[in-house]
C-alpha cells in the first residue's frame, strides 16, 4: 500500500505499508501451491524487499491503476529492519496467539475457524448506523440528509434505551490471530517499522511527473524476497495505489491518500464517489470540525433541561461524520456495484486514525496562537519490547520515539443480540467522537489516576453476588471486575506532548483535525489545510455545566463521637426539629471540574491527599466520606428559600408549584471572603435560627400578596440584612439550601463562565446548585385571639326547617301519566347554604371556591363528613325537618400553615333546657369535635384565600317535650367551644366565653277548634229621661267553642277567608255566583327559619289571625271580632263571611299581676293548630240612620237602605228588595208619674223614588208625563197606605231626577205625614198636638219566590241567558217561558199592586227584620196647626 506524505517542491515523501495476510510471519509465506506458484523458503519475518515505483500519469486513459510493466518500475531506495524476526517472536511470547505456529498453506487459511474469517460485507441496513447530531447540522447547513444509516431523529436515542442484557454473552478471550497482532503492531510506527510493515522513500518529482495528477503504486523489484512468487501469481501480492494530485516542482503542499486503489486490470464497482472524497481530502485535514459541551446528565439529550451533567466530560468532538459513516459503509456493507461473488469494494481506507489539535482562541483582536498536538507523545525511557515476560531486561531496543499516535474510532454494536440470538444487528459510530478533557487524547488521565487510585495496588475488585441490577433488572457489575492496579501502562511508557492551552471555564478553544494514514503519516502540525471550509476548525466556548452539589452542613453530618446505636438528631428524627444554628460549608466539587475553575493553586494535589484518606482504616468518619472533591470556589453564598408547610394538596404558592408548601421568603447569606488564602474555601457560615410567635392581634402569617414579614414576624430590618434567619412558631418551615455560584466582574464574563443563566428559573440556571431540605418547628407560646366572628353570619344560629318537596300537577297529559312533579320552592338545602355562605349540591354542603371550611356534626344527625372534613353530606333531608339544627362558626384566624391544635382540635358543649322549666336540664354536655385534617380541598385552592379557616358545627336540638301531654315551651341554650392544643402549645390563650340562645316554640297546638253555638251580644239598652231618643246598640258576634283552651299560652285565632253580599240585598248577577279562591293563610313559609342569639320576639305569624276576645265569665264563649279594615258601619257588614277558626299560641300571663302578659315567641308555622272552617257567618248589620224632620205643614222622614258590596263595588238589587218603615211614637207619662212611654201613632213606607217638596208647582205638574204622573199618585198612595185624601200627603212629594242620581250610591227613601194628620192621630189617643214625638225606621227583608225577583236586570237577554246557564234543562225550559211572558213586546204594563198591610203593625212577625233604627225626636215647632 502506498501512503505519500509531504511534496517540498522537489521529491514526494512516500511510506509503503507491507502487511502479510492473516498467516504465521514466522513460517514461510507459502508452501504447497506448486507448480502453480513456487513454494517460499523465506518467512514474512526474515524477507528482505525491494521495491519499484510505478507512476501513472493522468486519469484520462484510465481512471483506476492498472498494472504497468515491471521494467517501468523507477527503482527506489528503502531501508529494511534490523530483524523483524525477534519482533513477532517477542509478539508471540508476550500474547496467545491462535494456530501460532500455522503452516502457510491455502488449505491452512481455510481451516481458520469462521469467528476468525474476516467477515462477508453485510447488508446495508444492519451494517454501520451514525446518528448526526446538532452541531454537525449546524457546521454543515444541512437540512436533507441523503443517507438512510444516518439519522437526525431519536433512532439512537431509542436503540442505546432499548439495548439488552444478553446472560448468555461471551465476552472476547486472550487469544488473539496473527492479523490482530498486526493491526496493534500498527498503532506503534516505531514498532511497525521494526517490524517490517513501513517503508519510506522519497521520489523526485519533475514537472511531467504529475502535471495532471495520476497514481503511484509499488511493485516488488527483481531480487526482492518473494518476487518469484509474485512473478508466478500477480494475485499473490495485492497492490494499492494512491491517488496523486497535480504536483508542481516548487510548490510544496501535503499530500495524503485517504482511500486507496486496487491494481488491477480490470475493476469490479463503482469508484466515482472515492475520486471526490480523495480530492476533498487529500490534503489530509478534516473539513467539518464541530464541538459540542455536554449540558445533560443524559449523554444523548443536546439540550439543558436543568439536569445538568454530575461530572464535566470536557468537550466533545466530531468531525465529518457522513464521510466516515460512508467510509465504514463501504469496508462493511454491500455495494450494489460490485458483481463478483464478495460485494465488497475493494479500496482500503488510507485513514488508520486522527491528530487533534487545539489551540486557545485570542482575545478580541488579537493573533491566534499555534496549534498544538493532543496526540503527540514522546517516550519516557528507551522504547523497548522484552523478548518474553517472564525476563523483562532481555529486551529488544527500539530506540526513542517522538510523535503522534492516532486517535481511532470504530463503530460498535451495542448490545449482544447478534451474538446470543443470531439476529444481524447494526454497528453504530458514537454521536461524538472524542471528549478533550484538558490531557493528551490517545493516554490515560494520569492526574484522574491519582485522585481515583486507579494504580493504586490494592484496588479491590467487585465482591462475588453483587445485587446490583440495571433498570431491566439484570445483574451488573459497578467496577473493573479484576483486582490490583489498572493494567493501561501507557502514562509509564509515554509522555504527553507539553501543551499550553489548560481547559478553563469560560475561555474559547478552537479545534482541527488532522488524517493519519496507516503508515503513521500526517500533515504536520504547522502545515495548513489545502482544501478549506468554513467548518474546517470547530470553535467552543468552554463553560460550566456542574451545578454546585448541596453545601456542607455541619449538624447534618455524622458525628464521629456518637455512641454506637445513638440516633442522629436531625437526620434521626423523621419530621422537623428545632435547630438554632446552622453551619455550612461550601459544596465539594470534583475532578476535573474543580481544575477547570482555575482558583487552587494545586487542586491535583488537594484532591490526592483527601483522596489518600480513604486508604486509612482510621478515616472512617473523615471528609472524604462526604465525597471525593475539594470546596467549590465559584460558591460564594447560599440561597435560602424559607417555605412554610400547608395543606396537603396546597402546592400553587409553593417554589415548584409540586409541593405542600408556602413560599415565605427568600434570602441569600455570602461566605467570609477568601482575599488571598484558598483555604478559606473551607471556611463555615454560621446562621442563628430565630423562631417568634406571629406578632399583632390576628396571628396569622400573611404571604402572597399579603405577606409583610417586618410586621408580621417583628424584623428589626429585611431579612436580608439580618444575619439570622427568623421563623414563625407552630407552622413547620422547610428550609431549601442551595449554593449558589458567584458573579463575575462583567455580565458578559458570567455569560461566557456559565454554560445556562435564567434568573426568572433558577432550576435551569447552572449556578444555582442541588438544594438540601431541613424541616424546623418550634411550638408557639401566645394563642389569643384565636377564633373570631365570621362576618356576616353570627357565632351561634337555630335553623329550623320544613319540608321543601311539594308535588303538583301541571296541568299536561305528560304529568299526568309520567307522575311529573315540580319543586315549587327552592331547596332548603339551599336555604342553608345562602345562610352559611356555603355552597351546596344535592344534600352536601361544601366551601365557596378560595375558603377552606371544616365542618363538624352531632351524632344527632346522620350524615357523612369527607375525610378532610370539607364538605359534609346529610344521610336525608328528613334528618334536617322538625327539629332544630343549631349551628356553631367561627372564623379560625390562624393561616393554613399554622399547626397548633391536635388532629381532634375542638370540643363543643352544650347546656340546655326549657327556658320556663324549674329543673336544672343537660349540663355541659359533650355534642361533638371538630377535626383539622392538614388537607386541602380542590374547592379551597381555587384562588386560595389561606389567611382563615371557617368551623362549621351542626347540632339537632329537638323540639318537643319528652314528658307527656307537656306543652311547647321555648329552649335556652348554651354552647361553649374549646380548643385542644398540642403539648407546650398555646401557654397563653383566652378561652371562649358560652354563647347563648334562645330557641322559639316550634310545634304548633294540637287542640282543634269546634263551635256548639253563636249569637250576637249587646250593649245595655240606653235612652233618655223622656224616652224621646234612645242610643245606637253595641253589637258584636260571640261564638261558643266546645271545650275551653287547654294550653294556657294559648288562644283561638280567627281568619276571613272570603265575603260574599246578601242575595236578598244583591242584585244576584250571575257573575257574582263564581265562588272566590281561598287565600292562603299569611304566614312566611319559613322553609328555614334562623334564630341567632340577638334574636328577640318577633311575634312571627301572630297577625295572621286575629285573636278571639275571651269572655270573662266564660271559658268557652269568645268574641269575633271584626275584620281588618272594617267597621261595624261598613257595608261589607251587610254580607256574609267564611272564617277559619284555629287554636294559636298567643301570651303568657306576667310572674304576677302587674306585670304585662309575654307574648309567647313561636315560629310562624308553628303558631297555629289545624283550622275550621265555617261559612255563613254573618256580623251584626250596620246601624240605621233616621233623619226626621219637621216644618209648619208636615214632618218627613229619611232613611238608608242596606246596600250590598262586593269586592268594594255596590251591587244591591235595583230596585232595592228591602222595605223601609218609618214608625212615628208620641211619648206619654205613666200614671205613676214615675217615667214615660211611646204610644205607637202611625207607620208608613219610604220610597227611594221620591223627594220632600215645600209644595209641588203647578208648572212642575205639567211637566211630568202621563206615566210619571202615575207613578207620583202610586207612590203617594203607597205611602198613606191607601188611606186618606192622597193630595194632602202628595202635593210635597215630588219624583226624583233619575238621570242626575249616581246610580251605585247609597239609596235613602223618604216618607211624609202633615200637621193635620199627626193632630188627628193625637187627637184620636186623646194626646195634645203638641206632644212630643219621636220615630223608629225600621228596614224589613223581601220575600223572593222567584228567579225574577232573585236576579235584578233579567230584562237584559245578556243577564237572562247568563242566569239561565246555571240552571239544568227543565228549569231553563220554564225560565224561558216565564221570561218571554213576563218581558215580551206585547205585555201588558198593568201597575204593581199596592200593598197596604205594614209589615211592622198588622203583619209584625211575619217579616224578617233587618234592622232597626234608634228611636229620634221629631223637632219639635213653635206652631203645628198654623195656617
Amino acid at each position: 500500500m502506498t501512503f505519500p506524505q509531504y511534496f517540498d517542491g522537489n521529491e514526494l515523501q512516500v511510506n509503503i505499508v507491507v502487511l502479510p495476510r492473516d498467516h504465521n510471519p514466522l513460517s514461510p509465506i507459502i508452501t504447497g501451491q506448486q507448480p502453480a506458484i513456487p513454494d517460499a523458503t523465506v518467512a514474512f519475518a526474515d524477507a528482505n524487499f525491494s521495491f519499484g515505483a510505478q507512476v501513472i500519469q493522468g486519469f484520462g486513459a484510465n481512471p483506476l491503476p492498472q498494472p504497468q510493466a515491471l521494467t517501468d518500475a523507477i527503482p527506489v531506495s528503502t531501508q529494511s529492519p534490523a530483524n523483524p524476526r525477534e519482533i513477532f517472536e517477542a509478539m508471540a511470547n508476550h500474547l496467545q496467539i491462535a494456530d501460532q505456529n500455522m503452516v502457510n498453506t491455502n488449505a491452512s487459511l481455510a481451516a481458520i475457524p469462521q469467528s476468525r474469517q474476516f467477515q462477508a460485507p453485510r447488508p446495508r441496513n444492519v451494517s454501520v448506523y451514525k446518528h448526526l447530531p446538532k452541531t454537525f447540522l449546524k457546521a454543515t447547513g444541512l437540512k436533507a440528509i441523503n443517507n438512510k444509516n444516518a439519522f437526525t431523529d431519536d433512532t439512537y436515542h431509542c436503540a442505546v434505551k432499548g439495548a439488552k442484557f444478553h446472560p448468555g454473552f461471551q465476552q472476547s478471550g486472550p487469544s488473539v490471530s496473527w492479523g490482530k497482532v498486526f493491526a496493534h503492531i500498527l498503532r506503534q510506527p516505531l514498532l511497525a517499522r521494526a517490524a517490517g510493515f513501513i517503508y519510506s522513500f522519497s521520489l523526485p518529482i519533475a514537472a511531467d511527473t504529475f502535471p495532471d495528477g495520476g497514481f503511484l503504486y509499488l511493485d516488488l523489484a527483481e531480487g526482492s524476497s518473494f518476487s518469484p512468487q509474485f512473478a508466478a501469481e500477480d494475485a499473490f501480492i495485492k497492490r494499492y495505489a494512491a491517488r496523486i494530485p497535480i504536483l508542481r516542482p516548487g510548490e510544496p503542499r501535503q499530500v495524503f491518500a485517504p482511500q486507496l486503489y486496487p491494481v488491477l486490470s480490470i475493476h469490479d464497482g463503482n469508484y466515482d464517489n472515492l475520486f471526490i472524497e480523495t480530492a476533498i481530502y487529500d490534503d489530509g485535514f478534516a473539513k467539518t470540525v464541530h464541538c459540542h459541551q455536554a449540558p445533560h446528565r443524559d449523554p444523548l439529550i443536546e439540550e439543558p433541561d436543568g439536569s445538568y451533567p454530575l461530572t464535566d466530560a470536557g468537550i466533545q468532538l466530531g468531525w465529518d461524520d457522513l464521510q466516515l459513516l460512508n467510509w465504514y459503509l463501504r469496508q462493511l456493507s454491500e455495494d450494489p456495484s460490485v458483481s463478483g461473488p464478495v460485494k465488497r469494494l475493494d479500496a482500503p481506507i488510507g485513514v488508520h486514525g486522527f491528530v487533534i489539535d487545539v489551540r486557545q482562541q485570542a482575545g478580541e483582536g488579537g493573533t491566534p496562537g499555534p496549534w498544538e498536538s493532543l496526540n503527540q507523545v514522546s517516550n519516557r525511557n528507551a522504547f523497548a519490547l522484552s523478548r518474553d515476560p517472564d525476563t523483562p531486561n532481555d529486551a529488544i531496543v527500539l530506540g526513542d520515539f517522538s510523535g503522534e499516535l492516532p486517535y481511532q474510532v470504530y463503530p460498535m454494536q451495542l448490545d449482544g443480540t447478534e451474538q446470543v440470538l443470531g439476529q444481524p444487528q447494526p454497528y453504530w459510530l458514537p454521536m461524538y467522537f472524542a471528549n478533550w478533557t484538558g490531557h493528551s487524547m490517545v493516554l490515560p488521565d494520569a492526574d484522574a489516576a491519582t485522585v481515583y487510585q486507579t494504580t493504586h495496588p490494592n484496588v479491590d475488585a467487585d465482591p462475588d453476588g453483587q445485587p446490583a441490577t440495571d433498570k431491566a433488572g439484570n445483574p451488573v457489575t459497578t467496577g473493573t471486575g479484576v483486582s490490583g492496579a489498572a493494567q493501561n501502562r501507557l502514562n509509564e511508557i509515554y509522555q504527553a506532548g507539553n501543551l499550553t492551552a489548560q481547559l478553563r471555564y469560560g475561555e474559547a478553544y478552537e479545534f482541527r483535525v488532522r488524517l493519519q494514514d496507516i503508515s503513521g503519516g500526517s500533515p504536520a502540525i504547522e502545515r495548513q489545510p489545502i482544501n478549506e471550509t468554513p467548518s474546517d476548525i470547530g470553535f467552543c466556548r468552554f463553560k460550566r455545566y456542574i451545578a454546585p452539589i448541596q453545601p456542607r452542613i455541619l449538624e447534618i453530618e455524622s458525628n464521629p463521637q456518637a455512641a454506637p446505636g445513638e440516633v442522629h438528631p436531625v437526620t434521626g428524627i423523621d419530621g422537623p426539629n428545632d435547630l438554632e444554628i446552622l453551619t455550612i460549608r461550601r459544596p465539594k466539587l470534583s475532578y476535573p471540574a474543580v481544575v477547570y475553575t482555575g482558583k487552587y493553586d494545586d487542586p491535583i494535589g488537594r484532591l490526592s491527599a483527601q483522596s489518600n484518606l480513604g486508604l486509612s482504616t482510621a478515616a472512617a468518619d473523615a471528609e472524604h466520606r462526604v465525597g471525593l472533591g475539594i470546596a467549590d470556589p465559584d460558591v460564594d453564598r447560599v440561597e435560602i428559600v424559607v417555605e412554610i408547610a400547608s395543606l396537603k394538596l396546597d402546592k400553587l404558592d409553593s417554589v415548584s408549584g409540586k409541593d405542600d408548601y408556602v413560599h415565605l421568603y427568600t434570602t441569600y447569606r455570602y461566605f467570609p471572603a477568601i482575599g488571598n488564602d484558598e483555604t478559606q474555601y473551607e471556611a463555615s457560615l454560621p446562621i442563628p435560627i430565630v423562631y417568634r410567635d406571629i406578632q399583632g392581634t390576628d396571628k396569622v402569617l400573611g404571604t402572597g400578596s399579603t405577606q409583610n414579614l417586618v410586621q408580621d414576624l417583628g424584623l428589626t430590618a429585611d431579612i436580608d440584612e439580618l444575619t439570622e434567619l427568623v421563623l414563625p412558631t407552630s407552622r413547620t418551615a422547610r428550609l431549601t439550601i442551595r449554593a449558589v455560584c458567584e458573579d463575575k466582574e462583567t455580565e458578559a464574563q458570567t455569560e461566557a463562565y456559565y454554560g445556562v443563566l435564567d434568573e426568572a428559573n433558577p432550576e435551569m440556571d447552572v449556578r444555582y446548585g442541588a438544594s438540601f431540605t431541613v424541616l424546623l418547628y418550634q411550638p408557639s407560646q401566645d394563642e389569643t385571639g384565636l377564633l373570631v366572628q365570621t362576618a356576616g353570619i353570627p357565632a351561634l344560629q337555630g335553623i329550623y326547617m320544613r319540608s321543601d318537596a311539594r308535588t303538583v300537577f301541571d296541568g299536561t297529559w305528560n304529568s299526568l301519566l309520567l307522575g311529573k312533579s315540580r319543586d315549587e320552592r327552592t331547596s332548603n338545602i339551599q336555604h342553608l347554604a345562602d345562610r352559611l355562605q356555603l355552597q351546596s349540591n344535592g344534600l352536601t354542603l361544601y366551601a365557596p371556591k378560595g375558603k377552606r371550611v371544616v365542618f363538624g356534626c352531632s351524632s344527632r344527625i346522620r350524615h357523612s363528613l369527607a375525610p378532610d372534613g370539607s364538605s359534609i353530606t346529610f344521610a336525608s333531608k328528613g334528618d334536617l325537618f322538625n327539629h332544630w339544627l343549631v349551628c356553631m362558626n367561627y372564623e379560625l384566624d390562624r393561616d393554613w400553615m399554622w399547626d397548633a391544635l391536635e388532629t381532634e382540635a375542638f370540643q363543643l358543649r352544650r347546656s340546655k333546657k326549657f327556658t320556663h322549666d324549674t329543673e336544672e336540664g343537660e349540663v355541659d354536655a359533650l355534642v361533638g369535635t371538630l377535626k383539622l385534617i392538614r388537607t386541602a380541598s380542590f374547592e379551597s385552592l381555587d384562588g386560595p384565600q389561606r389567611t382563615s379557616t371557617r368551623l362549621v358545627f351542626f347540632d339537632a336540638v329537638e323540639p318537643k317535650r319528652d314528658e307527656p301531654g307537656a306543652f311547647p315551651d321555648t329552649i335556652s341554650l348554651s354552647y361553649q367551644l374549646e380548643p385542644r392544643f398540642k403539648p407546650d402549645h398555646g401557654t397563653v390563650n383566652d378561652p371562649l366565653e358560652p354563647v347563648e340562645m334562645i330557641l322559639p316554640i316550634t310545634s304548633p297546638p294540637a287542640q282543634v277548634p269546634k263551635i256548639v253555638s253563636a249569637g250576637y251580644a249587646l250593649s245595655p239598652y240606653v235612652r233618655d229621661e223622656k224616652y224621646e231618643n234612645s242610643e245606637s246598640r253595641k253589637r258584636f258576634l260571640w261564638i261558643e267553642f266546645d271545650k275551653p283552651i287547654e294550653d294556657p299560652q294559648d288562644c283561638y285565632f280567627a281568619r276571613v277567608l272570603a265575603q260574599a253580599p246578601d242575595q236578598l240585598l244583591s242584585n244576584n248577577h250571575p257573575s257574582l255566583l263564581q265562588a272566590p279562591e281561598e287565600p292562603r293563610l299569611p304566614l312566611d313559609p319559613e322553609p328555614i327559619r334562623i334564630v341567632s342569639p340577638d334574636s328577640s320576639n318577633d311575634l312571627a305569624g301572630l297577625n295572621a289571625m286575629q285573636p278571639m276576645l275571651k269572655s270573662k265569665d266564660s271559658d268557652v264563649h269568645y268574641i269575633l271580632p271584626l275584620p281588618p279594615g272594617m267597621h261595624a258601619n261598613s257595608d261589607e257588614m251587610f254580607g256574609f263571611f267564611t272564617y277559619e277558626f284555629r287554636v294559636g299560641h298567643f301570651e303568657r300571663t306576667g310572674a304576677t299581676d302587674a306585670d304585662p302578659p309575654e307574648k309567647v315567641w313561636t315560629t310562624a308555622q308553628g303558631r297555629f293548630g289545624r283550622r275550621l272552617k265555617m261559612q255563613g257567618i254573618q256580623h251584626p248589620a250596620p246601624i240605621l240612620s233616621c233623619m226626621p224632620n219637621r216644618d209648619k205643614d208636615k214632618i218627613w222622614v229619611t232613611a238608608p237602605y242596606a246596600v250590598a258590596v262586593h269586592k268594594g263595588k255596590n251591587v244591591t238589587a235595583d230596585p232595592p228588595r228591602t222595605e223601609l218603615w218609618a214608625l212615628l211614637y208620641a211619648q206619654v207619662k205613666r200614671v205613676d208619674n214615675r217615667d214615660y212611654r211611646n204610644i205607637l201613632l202611625d207607620d208608613r213606607p219610604l220610597d227611594w223614588r221620591v223627594q220632600v217638596t215645600n209644595e209641588l208647582p203647578e208648572s212642575l205638574l205639567e211637566n211630568y208625563s202621563k206615566q210619571e204622573m202615575q207613578l207620583l199618585q202610586q207612590i203617594t198612595w203607597k205611602t198613606v197606605k191607601g188611606q186618606g185624601v192622597t193630595g194632602n200627603a202628595g202635593k210635597f212629594l215630588k219624583l226624583k231626577a233619575l238621570t242626575s242620581r249616581n246610580k251605585h250610591a247609597t239609596k235613602y227613601g223618604t216618607t211624609i205625614w202633615t200637621n193635620a194628620e199627626v193632630h188627628q192621630l193625637l187627637r184620636l189617643y186623646g194626646l195634645p198636638v203638641t206632644a212630643s214625638l219621636s220615630v223608629v225606621v225600621v228596614e224589613v227583608l223581601p220575600r223572593i219566590t222567584n228567579v225574577f225577583d232573585h236576579v235584578s236586570g233579567l230584562e237584559d237577554a245578556l243577564v237572562a241567558q247568563s242566569t239561565a246557564n246555571f240552571m239544568n234543562s227543565s228549569q231553563q225550559e220554564s225560565f224561558t217561558q216565564s221570561y218571554q211572558q213576563r218581558y215580551a213586546a206585547n205585555a201588558s204594563g198593568s201597575a204593581a199592586p199596592v200593598q197596604t198591610n205594614s209589615p211592622v203593625n198588622e203583619e209584625l212577625g211575619h217579616h224578617r227584620i233587618l234592622r232597626s233604627s234608634r228611636l229620634t225626636k221629631v223637632p219639635d215647632i213653635c206652631c203645628t196647626d198654623c195656617d
